[in-house]
């Protein structure tokens, strides 16, 4: 009786073991692993290396505070809208590129350097308004265009080329383009992409390109690029763009990093410009011969997807005193 007793009690017992085992092994299912919620007002420090010659661009997520994608400057020379019904196309502004708009309906006229560098010509500035664009809306009858290509990674200057938009529909564009002498001439087409705003191309190297990363994984593009300065001088500057369609940016005087971080965001001003954040945050120096950087400027950005960001910026320096070394403190809201 006495074994009976204790044969019951024991398998009572592993019952209970074996079925508390398989409730615990249940609760670590992969599907209900807690995830750790992000804590609104978290402050973390980052940093984008350019390099000192401001060769790269670097595609930023505000959310996993990482660099998602980069490419050198160099790497482009005209970006083009993949949305349908939206037919703009830009320059890469980075190489110091501009286009002259010629009233001419022929592609292979017979132009002379001379004449091409007669011609008036416009430069891209990143403020990203769709009419400000120097190429901009190509839905209608194609022009000949001349393009002077800026400068290459060694500084020289690569000199002009041929370009014309033949037609654009749904799935893309028709262009040609050509040297001045047109000892090469070539028609592609460039596709339009549904996974990203804008499809690059180079015509050095005659490759449609994938450069940014898909929409939604990027937040803020860190670049050179072209700004007109006083209203008349183009002058290469570095800085951060915000190109991403729907991104909101304020440049925040009236508040501290901490307190933009609780303020009511319903009294800010909010601009689309692609250069609201900018370039001059940071101030050259000529009397000590160096950077300083305003970290009491700070940056409030709203997300197309809703999520807010406040960013201030603290150094251009790296530990070695090298250039192009961007540090800024940011925190979700």
């Amino acid at each position: 009786m006495k074994n009976l007793i204790h044969h019951i009690i024991g398998t009572h017992t592993s019952l209970i073991i074996y079925l508390s085992c398989i409730m615990l092994l249940a609760g670590c299912m992969e599907h209900e692993i807690p995830v750790t919620p992000h804590v609104p007002g978290e402050v973390e420090i980052s940093n984008v290396t350019m390099g000192s010659d401001y060769g790269t661009q670097k595609y930023y997520n505000l959310s996993t505070r990482e660099v998602v994608a980069s490419n050198d400057n160099y790497d482009w020379d005209i970006a083009l809208k993949c949305a349908m019904g939206n037919n703009i196309v830009r320059l890469n502004s980075s190489k110091f590129m501009s286009v002259s708009k010629t009233a001419s309906l022929y592609f292979t006229e017979d132009i002379s350097e001379k004449y091409v560098s007669s011609l008036e010509y416009t430069h891209e500035y990143e403020s990203g308004q769709n009419t400000d664009f120097s190429i901009g809306d190509v839905s209608s009858e194609a022009n000949l265009m001349i393009l002077k290509l800026g400068y290459d990674i060694e500084d020289n200057e690569i000199g002009y080329y041929r370009l014309m938009i033949d037609s654009v529909n749904n799935d893309g564009y028709f262009i040609r383009y050509a040297d001045l002498e047109l000892t090469y001439d070539s028609t592609v087409f460039i596709p339009r992409n549904d996974d990203i705003e804008w499809i690059h191309f180079s015509m050095i190297t005659h490759e449609v390109l994938q450069l940014e990363p898909e929409t939604g994984d990027w937040d803020l593009l860190f670049t050179r690029y072209t700004e007109l300065l006083d209203g008349e001088t183009n002058y290469q500057v570095v800085g951060v763009l915000s190109p991403p369609n729907g991104t909101l940016i304020s440049d925040i005087s009236q508040f501290s990093f901490n307190e933009i971080k609780e303020a009511n965001w319903d009294t800010l001003d909010f601009t689309s410009n692609w250069n609201e954040i900018g370039y001059d945050w940071k101030l050259y120096d000529m009397t000590v011969g160096e950077y300083t950087v305003d970290a009491e400027r700070c940056f409030a950005i709203h997300c197309p997807d809703g999520r807010e960001f406040v960013i201030r910026f603290l150094d251009f320096y790296d530990e070695m005193g090298n250039l192009g070394s961007i540090t800024f403190e940011s925190a979700e809201r």
